[in-house]
């Protein structure tokens, strides 16, 4: 695997998807780029119906355009039969068992993806909030085909940017049945275990204002905070038996008690409001969560699990989204697929590592949580030389890909 030049394969057993969040540009007072022969919601049009259900609309009809199969999240809410009829239209079979809403790329409204009062360049123009929903993927083939052709269609039919606002959102579960999506409570502390100690070499990756709960209060550090949300009886006390099993010795007492507050969670609930949840900002989450979505011809109370990075910014870069998402469906699968002694191991011997800073590099972070390919590596060491983000600005009028 570390000789590989570029391996696409995923861990056994895990599936993903993704949100890609951006604007779609308004007519605010004429047209301010005349030149710009994208479309964009014009405002003769804007009185022929709600400009957010006319900009979804029109996002799906680009991506049907591009072979895509594509429907507005209010084209979901019928019965199975109405869906199937639907996905058949676009040429997709739904396998029995399968949610339908999974098998498409879906739009709906964002409503914190939103134009703000610094978006100096864009003063000519109001927006639409738009959130972008892949299928459900089970390998990387088709996700970097798919998402090369989305962002492609996407920035050349439509006059769009992507503004602090937005973030970009990967979902992984396992499948451990077939067919049965979720995520199991021990892979999801084992996960949050491997985040704690290499959480800023992550956000290095990100851009900076996506660390801060000021300017961004939906993806802001777990360790960040003054502290975590479990009760403060929870504090002081012995590890917990599995606790113990895979937490090693040798980790620095901050780290060790907020170890020690994941591994006491006794349910998926306890681990999103005890531990994932800053206790001054009650409806707010991490950059790491646990996502929800509805299982197929349930109630929307009926839930599965996922882990939800949202730590990204929002992005229409196909080679980000997509090395983006395999950095975190490789890390969820490390923690997948490790037993209690290797975990501990691993574990141990990051913590080791990381007191030494100096030998510790974001190479070193990227194979530790499971990305090993030369192809990978190259791309994030790239990246991180490049940085992007270096003038903390990232509010662009996106231009169409070449």
């Amino acid at each position: 695997m570390a000789d590989s030049e570029f391996a696409l394969d995923p861990p056994a057993g895990l599936t993903w998807g993704l949100e890609l969040e951006f604007l779609v540009f308004l007519e605010e007072a004429g047209d301010p780029n005349p030149e710009d022969h994208r479309w964009f919601l014009r405002a003769a049009d804007a009185g022929k119906g709600d400009a957010h259900e006319l900009v979804h609309r029109k996002v799906v009809e680009v991506l049907r355009s591009a072979q895509i199969p594509c429907v507005t999240l209010g084209e979901t809410f019928g019965d199975r039969a109405s869906m199937e009829q639907l996905a058949a239209g676009q040429g997709i079979s739904i396998k029995p068992g399968h949610d339908p809403l999974y098998s498409f790329w879906s739009v709906t409204n964002d409503s914190t993806v939103v134009l703000r009062s610094e978006d100096a360049q864009f003063a000519y123009y109001d927006a639409v909030g738009v959130e972008l929903m892949s299928p459900v993927y089970v390998d990387f083939d088709r996700c970097r085909d798919e998402v090369s052709r989305v962002c492609r269609a996407v920035r050349e039919a439509l006059r769009v940017a992507v503004n602090k606002s937005a973030g970009l959102h990967v979902h992984v579960s396992e499948s451990r049945e077939p067919d049965v999506l979720g995520l199991s409570l021990l892979t999801a502390k084992k996960a949050l275990s491997l985040y704690l100690p290499v959480e800023e070499m992550v956000y290095d990756v990100c851009a900076p204002w996506r660390s801060s709960p000021a300017a961004n209060p939906y993806a802001p550090r777990l360790m960040g905070l003054s502290h975590l949300a479990l009760p403060d009886a929870a504090d002081g006390g012995p590890m917990p038996e599995a606790a113990r099993q895979h937490v090693p010795d040798n980790v620095e007492p901050r780290l060790r008690d907020a170890l020690r507050r994941i591994w006491l969670a006794d349910s998926m609930d306890a681990l999103q409001d005890g531990a994932l949840r800053p206790q001054d900002r009650a409806h707010s989450r991490c950059g790491l969560a646990i996502g929800f979505f509805p299982r197929d011809g349930r109630p929307v109370g009926d839930m599965l699990h996922t882990m939800e990075a949202r730590m990204l910014q929002g992005t229409l870069d196909p080679e980000l989204i997509v090395n983006w998402a395999r950095f975190v469906v490789a890390w969820l699968g490390t923690a997948a697929s490790l037993g209690a002694p290797e975990f501990k191991t691993k574990l141990g011997r990051m913590c080791h590592r990381l007191s030494t800073p100096d030998f510790y590099t974001h190479g070193d972070m990227f194979h530790d949580l499971g990305i090993q390919d030369r192809a990978a590596m190259a791309f994030w060491q790239k990246y991180l030389e490049d940085a992007p983000y270096a003038d903390d600005d990232n509010e662009f009028f996106l231009p169409p890909l070449r």
